[in-house]
């Protein structure tokens, strides 16, 4: 088996609330940049060149190959100014050699069933184990590793591909999967090591930053960060975008990930074989994100939340003294049905988890609020609140009957006072759309019928009506008339395909060259609207030979 230090090329999407000035201090972006930026980022991204969009402070980004791609990008966006940055490729990613045991964090490591390397972000414990964490790539090899293989320090890509018994650390325990898809909605690249204290410390190497700090803190634009990782050892950047949409491809396929960490440096902060990092705060070591990939130069590192990790495997960071207590309520999923058609009463889905390591017995209120125009939706209360690890889904019914038309950001809620208000919270956007309909297609044929010496000849007019998504209308009455060769008037409703055949009167022997043409004037049914504006034609003809 070949070598590699996990550097997959990425065809990256980069959707994120980017500045890519020097900040001061840690900010978010604007509100208007960032819808701008939401609305528009499919489009955008269908643009050949681009390889992603952000929401600037005041302005929206869009990454492009270079400068030719940038020509074809608008100068702005729902007036909100547009700027093209030229960022080039993004790739998926030292302290390369054997330590002593225990093993210091931020070292090579890598799974026993291949030849690769990457980096243990830092230990981790559920309160009885402790776990080395890096990246789903480099320990569970994009979900092919089986649960129980052996995990080694230094990875075989830095013992020539040896396997060698000594180099154990612990085993595989679990991983979150990555769906290959560029429709899935991956957040964390990851999976955790069982080990013991007599195996992996809790500090990196001596010239590192050293112990990261328990508490978590969710990444802000301008925040400084460090990481320590195989390859490039301590390295400086700065946050300069968060909620980031990348395109990744591995080996196994494309998967899409999103809610991601974006860090940027002067020079090169992550390369390959620092898939794994942990990213820090600068100087006071908060875990901010846990990285897996960067551009080329590696000027640009791209990173997990660091809190939907923890949670994702249900443990906290391990400082190597007693382990912390942290309450942590956290609002860790809202989903929804979109688009869907003003009027319709849907579900919102919303999970509510306890991600921290102390048991809640208060009640816990949940509230689920439309952003957008400012309602408050519902309120639901878990009785008697949440041990520690455990979740509760609530489901809240909305009545879109008085819904403006457009995107609407749904924001759940948890108002129980904890330790970590960054994931209190969590949104998602549904599109609310008038319930209309067109007519798709009308389809023009002719009959003959012979009576003794004379012939009498019509047209038959078949018309489709379809949604604003082109599915079949069943049960629209469609009025019309003829003109040319007849008069007359006509009117019928539509089957379960969306079609209705309308029959003109008859003409008695017709010369050669008789036009029949018909014209849809009106369609109706109840609780639709007739969007003429839509059609893909409003009338047609068929001339008799």
């Amino acid at each position: 088996m070949s070598k590699r230090y996990f550097c997959f090329t990425m065809a990256v999407v980069v959707a994120v609330l980017l500045t890519l000035a020097p900040v001061a201090s840690a900010r978010r972006p604007s509100a208007r940049a960032l819808e701008a930026q939401k609305r528009h980022t499919e489009r955008l991204m269908g643009i050949e060149g681009v390889v992603g969009t952000a929401a600037g402070s005041d302005e929206v980004i869009v990454l492009v190959k270079n400068s030719q791609a940038a020509k074809n990008i608008p100068n702005a966006l729902d007036g909100v100014p547009v700027r093209a940055m030229v960022s080039g490729e993004i790739h998926a990613l030292s302290a390369t050699g054997r330590f002593d045991r225990p093993v210091p964090i931020g070292v090579s490591t890598g799974n026993e069933g291949e030849c690769s390397a990457g980096t243990i972000a830092c230990r981790v414990t559920d309160g009885t184990n402790v776990y080395a964490l890096s990246n789903n790539h480099v320990y569970a090899l994009e979900n092919h590793a089986p649960i129980g293989s052996k995990i080694l320090q230094p990875g075989r890509y830095d013992t020539g591909c040896a396997f060698d018994p000594n180099n154990v650390i612990g085993t595989l325990y679990k991983f979150k999967s990555i769906t290959f898809s560029r429709r899935a909605e991956n957040k964390v690249d990851a999976a955790i090591a069982l080990c013991t204290t007599g195996m992996l410390g809790s500090a990196t190497p001596a010239d590192g930053y050293g112990t990261p700090d328990a508490t978590i803190v969710p990444a802000e634009l301008g925040q400084q960060v460090v990481k320590y990782g195989r390859t490039t050892g301590l390295t400086t950047g700065q946050v300069t975008g968060v909620n980031a949409t990348v395109y990744v491809g591995y080996s196994s396929g494309t998967a899409r990930f999103v809610d991601q960490i974006i860090v940027e440096s002067g020079t090169a902060f992550i390369l390959a074989g620092d898939s794994g990092s942990l990213l820090v705060t600068d100087p006071d070591h908060n875990p901010v994100g846990l990285l897996y990939a960067g551009n080329g130069p590696g000027t640009m590192a791209v990173a997990n939340r660091i809190d939907l990790v923890l949670q994702e495997f249900g443990v906290t960071v391990d400082t190597g003294g007693a382990v912390p207590e942290v309450t942590d309520i956290a609002t860790t999923d809202v989903s929804a049905p979109s688009p869907v058609v003003k009027g319709s009463v849907i579900n919102v889905n919303v999970t509510a988890a306890n991600v921290g390591n102390q048991d809640v017995s208060a009640d816990i209120m949940v509230a689920l609020k439309d952003e957008s125009d400012n309602v408050t939706i519902g309120q639901q209360t878990i009785s008697g609140g949440l041990s520690a690890g455990s979740s509760r889904n609530l489901t809240f019914s909305w009545d879109t009957s008085g819904a403006s038309l457009g995107d609407h950001t749904l924001t759940a809620s948890q108002s129980y006072p904890d330790d970590n208000a960054g994931n209190d919270s969590k949104s998602t956007v549904v599109n609310v759309i008038e319930h209309t309909m067109h007519v798709a297609s009308i389809v023009m044929s002719t009959r003959t019928k012979g009576a003794g010496r004379n012939r009498f000849a019509w047209a038959i007019a078949t018309v489709t009506i379809v949604d604003a998504s082109g599915g079949p209308v069943d049960g629209a009455t469609v009025n019309g008339h003829w003109e040319g060769a007849t008069r007359d008037s006509d009117s019928g409703t539509t089957g379960a395909n969306g079609q209705v055949s309308l029959q003109s009167d008859s003409v008695k022997n017709p010369p050669p060259g008789t036009t029949f043409t018909f014209v849809v004037d009106t369609v109706a049914k109840g609780g639709w609207t007739y969007n003429p504006g839509a059609n893909v034609e409003t009338s047609d003809s068929i001339t008799l030979h």
